[in-house]
């Protein structure tokens, strides 16, 4: 494990180099140097740690402890992808700054990681707590995910829209990477629901930093002001 560790930062930090020093980098790293984007890059990529962690290791938590099968599991699940699809259109359209849907949404999730670790770490079968949660999270990741992109592509020129996106996408693969691999270091194969309250706390944890993130970024009103100048 450690090797591969090594391996990746040895990957990664020539992976830096060869993008400042090449004259067409496959990512320009002087998007960085714009406050908002590389707020709302963490940003992102730390609420994604979280919806990664509440995607698998819900799931998991229905089939491996409350012992549904698959199919059954995956039709719950459904209530989640359906809300965030009607809220991400509602935030498409929403006229309050890109922090506030950020922040919303991040909030969401920390709400629902301590509701999770106070009701399912007993081994009730907290159906409500259970599905209250998917639904918070369902709703709240359209608005946060809409939130990120907007606060974190406000600033940024107009020939480095593309890219910026792009980076601001990748950031929700590395964030779902680390929530998958913190979930599995945390709950393992267990079929105790106890052993799920940590990952449940992860998750809560992800969704305040991303909170912190969304603070940051700048008023709607603030980035156009600065475009029109």
């Amino acid at each position: 494990m450690w090797a591969l560790a090594a391996l990746a930062a040895a990957a990664l930090a020539w992976f830096i180099v060869r993008c400042r020093s090449h004259e067409a980098p496959a990512v320009d790293l002087r998007l960085f140097s714009v406050n908002s984007f590389t707020v709302a890059a963490v940003g992102m990529g730390v609420f994604y740690v979280g919806f990664a962690i509440m995607l698998l290791g819900g799931s998991l938590f229905l089939t491996h402890v409350w012992g549904w099968n698959p199919l059954l599991a995956g039709a719950g699940f459904a209530i989640g992808p359906a809300t965030a699809v009607a809220s991400a259109l509602a935030a498409g359209r929403s006229t309050l700054d890109s922090r506030w849907l950020a922040g919303l949404g991040s909030l969401a999730f920390a709400a629902t990681g301590l509701l999770w670790s106070a009701s399912l770490a007993s081994g009730a079968f907290s159906i409500p707590a259970f599905f209250a949660g998917l639904v918070a999270t369902g709703a709240r990741a359209g608005i946060a995910q809409t939130g990120f992109l907007a606060g974190g592509s406000s600033q940024l020129p107009a020939d480095a829209y593309a890219t910026g996106t792009g980076i601001l996408n990748m950031s929700r693969q590395i964030g779902g990477a680390i929530g998958i691999a913190l979930l599995v270091a945390t709950t393992g194969t267990s079929a105790d629901a106890a052993s799920y309250q940590p990952a449940w706390i992860l998750m809560g944890t992800a969704g305040l930093l991303g909170a912190v993130a969304a603070v940051v970024l700048p008023r709607r009103s603030t980035s156009a002001k600065q475009t029109a100048a």
